[in-house]
């Protein structure tokens, strides 16, 4: 059997072509581009899972691009598989699509405390503390968001967090 014809392999395949036009899409300015790649990304990940199911990473692509499209409860399943999988090295990632897909499903206070805690092992990781803003934006208002923003602004100093609280 050809390597290209091997499951795994052509699994990969879809699997890169997924995360080619996820990019496209978060390039993309004009809506109907936007959902074009969305709709391709989402097809080529699906083709991905079924030629390997076991792929950690084919779940979470999937369930980044199905919590991106609104399908919240098929994103929760695969990111589920994804944190539960024991291949899985970078955990902060998976914590990381797990708040966004809770936020998705508007349960901010446990998507929060799920940044919250992954930053006990993670303080300096730059996604989950600008996630952390904009969640304690949501959920507690500006004020404890500004607080948030000025200790990442102490050690960050060359980011200007400010810019991502505007309204």
């Amino acid at each position: 059997m050809p390597l290209a014809e091997a499951p795994h392999e052509r699994s990969r395949v879809y699997l890169y072509r997924g995360v080619a036009e996820a990019a496209l899409c978060r390039s993309s300015r004009l809506r109907e581009d936007q959902n074009l790649y969305n709709k391709r990304s989402i097809e080529s990940f699906q083709k991905s899972y079924s030629l390997d199911p076991n792929c950690s990473q084919t779940w979470y692509h999937l369930a980044l691009r199905l919590a991106s499209v609104g399908e919240i409860k098929k994103a929760f399943r695969f990111a589920h598989k994804v944190e539960a999988s024991p291949g899985v090295v970078n955990m902060v990632d998976v914590s990381h699509l797990l708040a966004l897909v809770l936020s998705a499903q508007n349960k901010l206070e446990e998507a929060l405390n799920m940044v919250t805690l992954t930053l006990l092992n993670y303080p300096d990781n730059l996604n989950l503390l600008i996630t952390k803003v904009m969640l304690e934006r949501q959920v507690h208002g500006g004020h404890s968001a500004l607080v948030t923003c000025k200790e990442v602004r102490s050690n960050f100093s060359i980011v200007d967090m400010s810019l991502y609280l505007k309204t």
